[in-house]
């Protein structure tokens, strides 16, 4: 009945097995795109793993043993060997994982793998959705991330007027 099927809908990120993450299929794209994880700095991998409850140590940026070790408690998560090194399937994963739970750092880390291309082929509406979830946050950089789409026309009409009230709440919410 329609009871049951909504009790076990879920996520598209969930419906596909990894490698493919929220999509089916590889792609050249999808291959290049994956190819280009190591542009994800580990502040931003740091963030998603505490989002999700396995990491309590500094935002340092540095993939230190405190780091490591949430890593392999998140492959231990996901049912993978546990070498404490993302692969960089696990990295997407984390990152949707955390984002699709609310938090506003990883969608927009999310917004920008989509928008950069990087572990997701390059897709503007789909960036766009991130960031709009951040912005719902009032997250600085998803919010000056929106700006620069409707400027210039990126997955959107472009709209010089939407623009600039995006630049202005970035600005407000702190965005330098």
């Amino acid at each position: 009945s329609a009871d049951r099927r909504a009790d076990t809908w879920r996520l598209p990120i969930d419906f596909y097995p990894p490698p493919y993450s929220d999509e089916s299929g590889q792609s050249a794209d999808r291959v290049r795109a994956i190819g280009r994880i190591g542009e994800i700095e580990v502040r931003y991998i740091q963030l998603a793993l505490q989002a999700l409850g396995y990491y309590a140590g500094p935002i340092d940026n540095d993939k230190g043993p405190m780091t490591s070790e949430a890593i392999k408690l998140y492959q231990g998560a996901l049912g993978a060997e546990r070498t404490g090194t993302l692969r960089p399937e696990q990295t997407v994963r984390l990152i949707q994982t955390a984002a699709a739970g609310g938090n506003a750092l990883s969608q927009y880390t999310l917004g920008t793998m989509y928008y950069k291309g990087v572990g997701e082929p390059q897709n503007y509406i789909r960036a766009r959705y991130w960031f709009e979830r951040a912005a719902e946050q009032n997250e600085p950089y998803s919010l000056n991330a929106l700006g620069i789409l409707y400027r210039d026309g990126r997955g959107v009409a472009a709209d010089p007027n939407l623009s600039a009230a995006y630049f202005r709440r970035a600005r407000d919410a702190g965005f330098r």
